[in-house]
C-alpha cells in the first residue's frame, strides 16, 4: 500500500483507540458517585481505579517484553506473532472488564441492600 493509506489507516486506529479509551474512563467514573453517598469511599474507589490503571499499563508493557523475548517479532509469521499479541491484550481487557462489571453488580445489590446506594432521579 502506499504511504498516504498507512498514515491514513494509522491514523484512523489511534483515533478510534483513543475514543473508546475515554469512553470507557468517562464511563467507569461516572459510576462513582452512584456507588456511594460518602465521600471517602468515593476517593478510595477513584485511588484504586487509578492504581489499576497504572498496574494494567505496566502489565501490558510487561507482557509485550515477555512476548518479544519469547517471539521474535521478525522471520517466519512476523504478522500472525503481532497478531497473537494484539488479541491477548483484547481477550485481557475484556476479561477485566468483564470482572469489573461483575463486580459492580454485586457492589449495587449490597448497597440497596443497606440503603446507601443513590437512586438514579
Amino acid at each position: 500500500l502506499p504511504l498516504p493509506l498507512f498514515v491514513l489507516y494509522y491514523s484512523l486506529s489511534a483515533g478510534l483507540f483513543n475514543v473508546g479509551w475515554a469512553w470507557v474512563q468517562v464511563n467507569h467514573l461516572s459510576l462513582i458517585p452512584n456507588l456511594t453517598p460518602s465521600a471517602g469511599t468515593r476517593t478510595t474507589l477513584t485511588r484504586r481505579r487509578y492504581g489499576a490503571t497504572v498496574l494494567a499499563a505496566v502489565l501490558a508493557y510487561l507482557s509485550y517484553l515477555f512476548f518479544l523475548a519469547c517471539y521474535p517479532p521478525e522471520g517466519e509469521n512476523a504478522q500472525g506473532k503481532w497478531r497473537l499479541l494484539g488479541l491477548a491484550c483484547v481477550a485481557a481487557g475484556a476479561a477485566c472488564n468483564a470482572v469489573f462489571y461483575r463486580g459492580m453488580s454485586g457492589v449495587c445489590r449490597r448497597e440497596k441492600r443497606r440503603g446507601k446506594y443513590i437512586e438514579e432521579k
